[in-house]
């Protein structure tokens, strides 16, 4: 099965409302990955998400957990050596490790 690096945003819209992109993270057709960059976008934003979606917070901590469990996250020392490659592709700075963790494993963003 192959990796498939899942941008921040992405994962925000798949918990705020279910579709498409929801059943695509949890299909199994891939694993879902992303930098360390990717959980600490999520909890900042955890409470948007509850009032956003109407879950309670405490649903939102859970949802996270079993993020943490469904996806593989990187730590930045795995992919710091496509940093600079990756500031060069990506089109915003806040890009730049979700692309620097694609090259690094050869897969889509």
């Amino acid at each position: 099965m192959e990796y498939i690096v899942v941008d921040s945003n992405k994962v925000l819209a798949a918990f705020i409302k279910e579709g498409i992109v929801h059943d695509l993270l949890f299909s199994g057709k891939f694993i879902p990955v992303g930098p360390e960059k990717l959980l600490e976008e999520i909890k900042k934003h955890k409470q948007e998400i509850a009032y956003k979606s109407g879950m309670k917070i405490e649903d939102v901590e859970l949802a996270l957990s079993l993020i943490e469990f469904e996806f593989k996250i990187f730590e930045r020392e795995k992919y710091s050596e496509k940093l600079a490659e990756a500031i060069k592709l990506a089109p915003h700075p806040k890009d730049v490790e979700f692309f620097a963790l694609a090259l690094k494993l050869g897969c889509a963003i």
